[in-house]
């Protein structure tokens, strides 16, 4: 009789555990579906999307299910090729996650109905204390131990807060896309342009030298896009008195080229290159097309090395598989633009290399 009487009991304890399993998956798979679906969108709508699935799980299977969805989900991403470049860095995120599900459950979850506001403040909070779990332990302490110099900035951009400045660097055609991104952000807000290196100077834009934080605002008001930069050899331009982080800001968009490549359409970096601000949030390599084809000794800037890192002669003609390879192996720059001509590109991001469906298949699709 009383084994008859606890049958029910056991019944309803497992159904519970039945339904919180499958919340949880639900909530897990829902995350990874929109980590896919908004990688393009930048870290801003990525981070927010992850929020919310974080905030539904703990919210719809309670504590355990939030911290189950945020300390998993990371390796799944990793998995799938979506998250972090290192899985070192994986741990973290998992981190700054389960410390966003905790407060959520805890502090949003108890304040809700009773007093929305607190629960709104504590929304906050926990987004807020999230951005700094994640700035204090990946960005500060343990990428700086894992990353290479070179690959930190792209590495660790999606994980502080958005600055609003991009990097060029890579290959022939930067400057183009500097001025052609220029026309385009100008009509959202004001715009400075400049360089770590050297640039020719432009002459659709008024350039200031040895400018002071004030004049720089001034121009910008009058004209809404001004280059910034220092005299330097053959008339170039030299990189800006104030800092990158000055010219932050001032703007609402800096748009930075990094590098050099000697009017070559490809490069290869050299240990150190490219010259990327501290503060820059997007890095774009530029690749020109119209080096495919060709010998590398004739195309590419610092050739040697770019054959080194393919582990083919410099006599080798590059293949659009050669130049994947050689973005890959370098792991610099988290979006990748490859210029077709002066009137069209592609704006891509590589994750791997296949090969084509066939010989007379458009050679760019091959990224």
């Amino acid at each position: 009789m009383q084994r008859m009487l606890r049958l029910p009991e056991m019944g309803r304890t497992s159904m519970k555990k039945t339904t919180w399993i499958v919340r949880t998956a639900v909530c897990l798979a829902l995350l990874l579906v929109l980590q896919v679906a908004t990688k393009s969108l930048g870290q801003f709508v990525t981070g927010s999307c992850v929020n919310l699935v974080l905030a539904m799980a703990a919210l719809s299977g309670g504590l355990w299910s939030g911290v189950a969805v945020a300390v998993l989900s990371p390796f799944c991403a990793y998995a799938l090729g979506i998250g972090p470049a290192f899985l070192q860095l994986v741990p973290c995120v998992a981190l700054g996650n389960a410390v966003y599900a905790v407060l959520f459950a805890l502090l949003v979850g108890k304040w809700l109905t009773a007093k929305p506001l607190a629960a709104w403040g504590s929304m906050v909070l926990a987004a807020v204390c999230k951005l700094a779990a994640l700035y204090v332990v990946l960005v500060k302490l343990v990428a700086p131990m894992i990353v290479p110099a070179a690959k930190l900035t792209a590495v660790t951009a999606a994980f502080t807060w958005p600055q609003l400045v991009t990097a060029l660097i890579g290959g022939g055609g930067k400057t183009t896309l500097l001025y052609t991104l220029t026309e385009e952000l100008r009509k959202k807000g004001t715009v400075l342009l400049c360089t770590s290196t050297h640039i020719m100077r432009p002459t659709q834009y008024e350039v200031l030298e040895r400018a002071s934080e004030a004049e720089v605002s001034a121009a910008l008001s009058a004209h809404g896009a001004v280059c910034v930069g220092e005299p330097s050899a053959e008339g170039k331009l030299g990189p800006p008195s104030l800092s990158f982080d000055a010219l932050a800001r001032l703007a609402d968009y800096v748009l930075v080229e990094a590098d050099g490549s000697r009017r070559l359409p490809l490069k290869a970096h050299a240990p150190h290159e490219p010259v990327i601000p501290a503060n820059a949030q997007r890095v774009v390599l530029v690749v020109g097309a119209d080096g495919f084809g060709k010998p590398i000794r004739d195309v590419c800037h610092r050739s040697e090395r770019y054959a080194a890192l393919c582990g083919v002669s410099e006599n080798a003609l590059v293949t659009p598989e050669l130049e994947a390879a050689l973005i890959l192996a370098e792991g610099l720059g988290d979006r990748v633009y490859i210029k077709v001509n002066e009137q069209f590109g592609y704006y891509v991001e590589i994750r791997s290399i296949s090969a084509a469906a066939s010989e007379d298949e458009d050679e760019i699709r091959k990224f």
